[in-house]
């Protein structure tokens, strides 16, 4: 809810520069609401792109622990999320591999060894 809250928030402060808001002139010129609008969309991919990874992390995570039912629905998602970022990018985002976001995946999950310590 709060990316909906920001996508208002600076589409009301572009409309607003262009004038197409309370009937007042703009104060924008067109360079500044075409930087204003590339920005905009780099916020948005990067939401995506940051939406994707929580997801395969928690798609990782359902693995680990043989919850199918979590795979699937985390699979399901990713679908949705990466065809998002490809709209809007055009380049498809590469989701990680679980071993990239979870040290050990491919083994049992252990706390790292402690690295001995030097006394003088």
């Amino acid at each position: 809810m709060a990316i909906l809250g920001l996508y208002g928030a600076v589409g009301f402060l572009v409309a607003a520069a262009v004038g197409q808001v309370f009937g007042i002139s703009g104060f924008a010129s067109a360079v500044e609401v075409a930087q204003a609008q590339e920005t905009l969309k780099e916020v948005r991919l990067d939401q995506v792109r940051n939406r994707i990874d929580q997801k395969r992390l928690q798609q990782c995570q359902a693995i680990m622990e043989g919850n199918g039912r979590a795979m699937q629905a985390n699979y399901e998602q990713l679908q949705i999320l990466v065809n998002i970022h490809l709209t809007m990018s055009g380049v498809a985002y590469r989701i990680p591999d679980c071993g990239e976001l979870i040290p050990y995946s491919t083994e049992t999950v252990r706390a790292p060894t402690p690295s001995p310590t030097v006394t003088r």
